[in-house]
């Protein structure tokens, strides 16, 4: 998270160029065994999406002589189909999602004996039933790299599928991961934590912040008030559901879960809305993009789940990437350099609407505006002079309504998001960072969270809590990071006496979490279903 991994990693494929070299002359795999696979000198790369695949090549061009590091990108329907065409580079850059798509046919990806294979944001493949996990973990290499700030993203459980896929022998199974690592950990005793802060030691290279020199951040906490109507409105949707939750808290099947998962999705949603209310609007989930995209939560969940997903282009509990289409046109396609909306990344189909809403109020009156959006756009109108904002929320009608409010105060700004080509994102990122007049970034926590360098932002607002606080981190790292001059804030929303508080405190759980994987600590994981319980439990206020 902007501590240089990407570089770093850069650097090791320069330095490694002779042994690759030697590497690639071979056509015999080390057992002797033989195999029509092309031997390679080649790293293969492989990123979460097109931004950061592009982040990567200007890494390059930016710290690497013309022609010092060959690179070839593999990405899109003109990318190479023969294997030979990859065996000259020392650079092969390519996503999860075209990883996927090779996977499924054993093309080009997988007829390589590649040098080396590493993960960026290796975390995007922590579920090892995702096509993702196993499309990684079939590419055929000798040496396997992860690479990610947040390792667990919600529990140590998460760590297994880097283990397997980095196939570290005789830890190189789950179960043997599980039983071995991970299995202490619920037996207690006075050394259950030694097993994996050993094998934390011996494989994980560690940089924290302490490494920079960078101006200490400044916190700031926003308790919201909610409006006597906005109070109203929150508490018929906690009362409606208090009513179920005995049945549901002893249940413990899927829907009962997945009804909890929706409650606490309707309330967390209206904690933005405030009386704002998309009527009329309906979300079609079509067929996944491949079977693998979208959670197992998702995929279960009843029909009221997917409506409140509407919003999200990852799920809001494992992160993982939702495929959805509206029925609905784009609105802002049209809009101009206001907001970035339109079209849809390569890597996954999000068509959002949250938009219609937005066209369909039009003008919006003044009343529909949340207590928290208005004080969010005060405390932007606030900042002193050319300094620069980003504001980071899960949903894309949250977005949507501050755009609204930016405009009223006249306050210049641009807006990524899911539904943003890559385009009209690079033309809004290029504003942001050299624009003195545009002074605000609007941008979904799922699609600016990573990989992005925007130094130039002295102000990082988070609109509401996220369930996994890792992706907060993400977040603020986008201005936090190496090369940043300036005191950065963050504040952070809150709305009172709702669930946002208490997913503040389960954040606090899954923090522990994290800082007991590389230290000492008493903390293990978490279920689910009982963070739920928790978060809905402390909601009434």
């Amino acid at each position: 998270m902007g501590l240089g991994k990407t570089l770093t990693t850069l650097t090791a494929v320069l330095h490694s160029m002779p042994i690759a070299e030697d590497f690639s002359s071979f056509y015999q795999i080390p057992r002797g065994e033989p195999t029509t696979k092309v031997r390679t000198k080649a790293t293969l790369v492989i990123v979460s999406s097109v931004q950061l695949l592009e982040s990567w090549i200007s890494e390059i061009e930016a710290h690497f002589f013309p022609g010092a590091l060959d690179f070839t990108r593999f990405h899109g329907q003109d990318r190479p189909r023969d294997p030979e065409a990859l065996r000259s580079s020392s650079l092969v850059l390519t996503t999860y999602a075209t990883l996927a798509a090779d996977y499924a046919g054993q093309r080009s990806l997988y007829q390589m004996e590649w040098y080396r294979v590493v993960l960026d944001e290796a975390h995007w493949i922590r579920n090892s039933s995702s096509k993702q996990y196993r499309a990684a973990e079939s590419l055929d290499t000798g040496r396997r790299w992860c690479l990610t700030g947040t390792p667990i993203q919600n529990r140590l459980e998460d760590l297994t599928s880097l283990a397997q896929f980095l196939k570290l022998s005789p830890l190189s199974t789950g179960a043997a991961f599980r039983k071995h690592i991970l299995g202490p950990l619920s037996e207690g005793g006075p050394n259950f934590a030694k097993p994996l802060q050993e094998y934390l030691e011996a494989y994980c290279l560690r940089r924290s912040e302490k490494c920079l020199t960078l101006p200490p951040p400044l916190h700031e906490h926003v308790t919201i008030e909610l409006s006597p109507e906005e109070r109203r409105l929150y508490d018929h949707i906690l009362h409606n559901t208090r009513r179920q939750i005995d049945s549901i808290v002893s249940s413990r099947d899927a829907r009962g879960s997945s009804k909890l998962f929706t409650a606490v999705l309707r309330m967390r949603m209206r904690c933005n809305l405030g009386t704002f209310s998309p009527a009329g609007a309906s979300m079609i989930l079509l067929g996944r993009q491949s079977p693998e995209i979208g959670c197992q939560r998702c995929t279960t969940a009843d029909e009221d789940s997917l409506v409140l997903l509407d919003n999200y282009s990852s799920c809001p509990d494992c992160g993982r990437p939702l495929s959805q289409s509206s029925p609905f046109p784009d609105p802002l396609g049209s809009r101009g350099g206001e907001v970035d909306g339109g079209g849809g990344d390569a890597d996954m189909t999000l068509h959002n609407v949250a938009s219609v809403l937005e066209a369909q109020m039009n003008p919006l009156p003044r009343s529909s505006f949340s207590t928290k959006l208005a004080t969010v756009v005060e405390n932007v109108a606030r900042s002193g002079p050319g300094a620069k904002s980003i504001i980071f929320s899960y949903w894309t009608s949250t977005l949507d309504i501050l755009s609204r409010l930016l405009s009223e105060v006249r306050i210049p700004y641009r807006q990524v998001d899911g539904r943003t080509s890559y385009a009209r994102r690079s033309e809004g990122l290029k504003a942001f960072k050299e624009d003195p007049q545009v002074l605000v970034l609007l941008m979904s926590i799922e699609s600016g969270a990573v990989g992005l360098n925007l130094t130039v932002a002295s102000n990082v607002h988070l609109v509401e809590p996220q369930w996994n606080p890792a992706v907060e981190e993400q977040a603020i790292a986008r201005a936090l990071r190496m090369g940043q001059t300036r005191e950065v804030t963050i504040i952070r929303y809150v709305a009172k006496n709702t669930v946002e508080q208490n997913i503040i405190e389960l954040q606090k759980k899954k923090r522990q979490i994290a800082k007991f994987t590389f230290g000492a600590g008493t903390e293990t994981t978490s279920n689910t279903f009982e963070d739920l319980r928790l978060v809905f439990d402390m909601g009434s206020g």
